[in-house]
């Protein structure tokens, strides 16, 4: 699973997109919303992790390696 571009790719929302508008516009107080933001993030955390460690194994790295990526020079 790719993760989601941070460039809209078109005006149009999606069904996720409006669910979310539709909750957001009920009646909710601030911890509410503040334990939907935390679920959210979770979820994404959880995705975002499987994407490094799919790609982590795609390419053999290891920890010696991301060691020497942080310490080279852009």
């Amino acid at each position: 699973m790719s993760a989601p571009s941070l460039t809209p790719k078109s005006r149009k929302l999606n069904s996720l997109q409006l669910s979310l508008l539709r909750l957001f516009g009920q009646n909710i107080n601030e911890n509410q919303t503040l334990e939907i933001r935390k679920i959210l993030m979770d979820y994404f955390d959880k995705q975002l992790k499987s994407e490094l460690e799919t790609v982590t194994k795609e390419k053999g790295y290891n920890e010696s390696d991301f060691q020497r990526m942080l310490s080279e020079k852009s």
